[in-house]
Order: structure tokens, then C-alpha cells, then sequence
């Protein structure tokens, strides 16, 4: 959502003022390492959190399995056909022992064979396809198929299928969005044509392992994993970081994120506070930044240490405008926060909680 501030800036209704006895910016809890295999979190500070046990537990029958309140799954492990025989004349159909038809990669054939055959599909390289003939309703081998993209990846992606296609590894393409000489966006397209193949399948043999999950209470989710301190009554004008996954286009249309990669705007909140009538904002907090939608919610940070990834949230994105009227972002908001801000933080971190784990180790529901 974008929107233009109405009018021009006007002074905080409400001044800013520094931080008093009363109302002292909360320290962040230095971050603590855990091994959960489940974390259950709640809508306030004071939600306790669930770390699963490091060895889940192996559940002795399925009825067990079934009676299991908690966290449970099913894996799946393939076995040579004789233990398969072995195991299903033991525990019959309704135990943990079956078997599944699979389709094999059987033998190439022409679109024209008379046979019961299947059409697959082959992966190539853009020229490939280029060169394919197109698509016709007689299905024959070598036609297009389809082209998939491009799809928007991330850069960690994008970077491990490039080492990939210069071992030949990966037929298909790869680009990157440029803009102001740095990569911003990157994207993969899949080239494929018709290949015509004897229908065939093959047998194969599980065992099913049922799984319970134990939990345990380790009390409150900031104690146990850390958290950002949270900071009001601040003055404006101050530097802080704001993080986000842009995803929206410009007003314009221009489309310069994915969504996939976290950006980030730093620079000082403007001196003065906005406000904005269609949205009934009175006082809102503003720094320049092009961030687009999807980065609603995002934090701002005052004094964050990107050694430690700590700081103090000072504010959430929560509008995006453009100043000069040349639809393309270029300011974002967040409400100031003051005492009102405190008042909620400090209920919401002494309300008491509910138990999330129960005595045998289960989640509760």
C-alpha cells in the first residue's frame, strides 16, 4: 500500500523526550544457544517456549503411535523384498510393512510406437529449445515442451547455479536484475522437450518408523533464544537500521525486489512527525528509504551492533509514500513509539501464560 502524506510535515502533537527512570529503554538479553527440534512461541513477551528433546522418541507400536497427543510423524525406510515378506506374514496388512508400484525409466520410443507409452519430458538449453520445432497435437519426439520462468531464487541459488552451468551441470538459464551497477533481483528459467518412453514400473519395499516428539518447558522464549530490547520515547533524528523482504512493485511498476532477499534502508528518522488523514495516522515516525511492500512489520533499530545482530526496536514499518510524486517509493513510516508503547510492552510481559507442554512430554493443542 502506498500513500502521500497529507500536507506538509507537521511537529509531534506529543514531544519527544528522553528516556526517564520511569521509562528506561530495555536492554537486549544476550542471545543463547539452543538445540530445539520444536519452538512454540505466543503473542507476547512472556510466551513460553518448547524445545524438543535431541533424540526424539521411537514410539513401540502404532496404537501407541495413534494415543500420542503431541508432535508425531511417520518415516518411511525401503527394505529388501525378503524382510518385506517377513515382516508383512508377522504383522499383516495393518502393520508397518507395504510396498508401492514406482514408474522406471524405461526404454526411449518413437511418438508413432503402438505400444502402451508415456510422454515425458527432457530438460535442454535455451538454444536447444530455440531450435526445437514447436508444438503440434501429434506429440513427436523433439518438440517444444514447455519453457518454466524466469522464477525469481535467491542470490545464495542463483550463485550455486552458476558454478553448476559452467560445469554443465545446469541446461538452463540464469539472470540477474541490475540496477545503479549492483545486482538486485535474480531469476532462473527450465527449457524442455517431448520424449516419448515405454510404460514400465517396479516394486519396492518399506518399513514405517513411528515417531513421537518429547518436549520440555524451557520457560520464557527471550531467556531462552534472546531478543531485540525495545526502546520509547526516543528523539527523532536519530540512526537506526530498518530490515525487511520487499516484494511489491513501485507505484510504477517497476518490480526491483523479490521478496526472497532480506534488504535493509539505514539513515537518521526525520526531526519532524507525520501525519497522514486517509489512514487516520497522527504521529508517525519517517526515514527515506525505497523499501516497497512485503517489508510491512519490519523493525527499526536504534544502536544496533551488526557484530552482536542486537539493537533496540524503535519503531515497525507500517506505510510507504512517495514525496515527489514520481511513483516510486521513497519514504517509509512507523508510529512513534511512547508511552503508550511502554503501557502495552509491559502488560503484554507480565500477562501470565498458559503451559504449552504437558507432563509426558506433549504439545498441548
Amino acid at each position: 500500500m502506498t500513500s502521500s502524506p497529507s500536507g506538509s510535515s507537521s511537529p509531534a502533537t506529543t514531544r519527544a523526550r528522553r528516556p526517564s527512570a520511569s521509562s528506561p529503554a530495555r536492554t537486549p538479553s544476550p542471545p543463547t544457544i539452543s538445540t530445539p527440534t520444536t519452538t512454540t512461541t505466543g503473542t507476547s513477551p512472556s510466551s513460553r517456549s518448547t524445545t524438543g528433546s535431541p533424540s526424539p522418541a521411537v514410539a513401540r507400536s502404532p496404537r501407541e503411535f495413534t494415543d500420542w497427543a503431541g508432535d508425531k510423524w511417520v518415516e518411511h525406510e525401503e527394505i529388501k523384498e525378503d524382510e518385506y515378506k517377513t515382516g508383512f506374514e508377522k504383522y499383516g496388512a495393518a502393520g508397518p510393512y507395504w510396498s508401492k508400484d514406482f514408474d522406471v525409466t524405461p526404454e526411449k520410443v518413437g511418438h508413432d510406437y503402438k505400444g502402451e507409452k508415456t510422454l515425458t519430458k527432457v530438460e535442454v538449453t535455451e538454444k536447444e529449445y530455440g531450435d526445437a520445432a514447436p508444438s503440434t497435437t501429434a506429440n513427436v519426439n523433439g518438440e517444444q515442451y514447455e519453457k518454466v520462468g524466469p522464477t525469481p531464487i535467491s542470490k545464495e541459488k542463483y550463485q550455486e547455479l552458476t558454478k553448476l552451468k559452467a560445469d554443465g551441470k545446469f541446461p538452463g538459464k540464469l539472470h540477474a536484475e541490475v540496477s545503479n551497477g549492483a545486482e538486485i533481483a535474480w531469476y532462473e528459467s527450465h527449457y524442455y522437450i517431448k520424449q516419448w518412453v515405454k510404460s514400465g514400473k517396479t516394486v519396492r519395499y518399506f518399513r514405517d518408523h513411528y515417531i513421537i516428539g518429547m518436549a520440555k518447558d524451557a520457560g520464557k522464549l527471550g531467556d531462552a533464544v534472546g531478543g531485540q530490547g525495545i526502546a520509547w520515547n526516543q528523539p527523532t533524528g536519530q540512526p537506526v537500521f530498518v530490515f525487511g523482504y520487499p516484494a511489491d512493485p513501485h507505484p510504477d511498476g517497476d518490480k526491483p525486489y523479490t521478496g526472497v532477499t532480506p534488504k535493509y534502508c539505514y539513515g537518521k528518522t526525520g526531526t519532524k512527525t507525520y501525519q497522514v488523514n486517509s489512514f487516520r495516522v497522527e504521529t508517525h515516525q519517517a526515514l527515506k528509504c525505497s523499501l516497497t511492500g512485503g517489508s510491512d512489520g519490519g523493525p527499526w533499530l536504534l544502536k544496533y551492533n551488526n557484530s552482536k545482530r542486537l539493537g533496540y526496536v524503535n519503531g515497525v514499518t507500517s506505510l510507504f509514500h512517495d514525496q515527489d510524486g514520481n511513483d516510486r517509493v521513497d519514504m517509509i513510516s512507523s508510529a512513534y513509539f511512547d508511552g503508550e508503547t511502554a503501557d502495552v510492552y509491559n502488560k503484554a510481559q507480565y500477562a501470565e501464560t498458559k503451559a504449552v507442554v504437558g507432563p509426558k512430554g506433549e504439545i498441548l493443542q
